[in-house]
């Protein structure tokens, strides 16, 4: 009888060293994913690191591109508005030229009775 409780107990023992080995490879199992995880959100976090600062780079530029562009549309306004005082120092002689032209020919005109 003493025996065959040993041998139950024995039993029993392995049994309960086989399902705390199950438990002990699950946990191990469980590690290595979670340690892929981390590797991949590791990887993940780089890539976005890399991708912030692409995309930071083209900001820069696109920032660099607008002031570029508002310098140049700031230079074409102050050359039209250049352009338009000449135009009307233009009109302004080509009136005081009609002018001076219909006196002239007025003078013409009295000389010729």
């Amino acid at each position: 009888d003493t025996m065959h409780v040993s041998t139950k107990l024995a039993s029993e023992s392995h049994q309960g060293l086989e399902r705390t080995k199950e438990c002990f490879d699950r946990i191990s199992e469980a590690v290595e994913e979670t340690g892929d995880v981390v590797k991949k959100l590791n990887a993940s976090a780089k890539t976005m690191g890399e991708q912030h600062a692409s995309i930071s780079d083209v900001v820069q530029n696109l920032s660099a591109l607008a002031e570029e562009n508002a310098a140049t549309t700031e230079e074409g306004s102050a050359s039209v508005e250049t352009q338009t005082n000449a135009l009307e120092d233009i009109a302004q002689a080509s009136e005081g030229l009609a002018e001076i032209a219909t006196d002239l020919q007025r003078e013409v005109e009295r000389f010729k009775l």
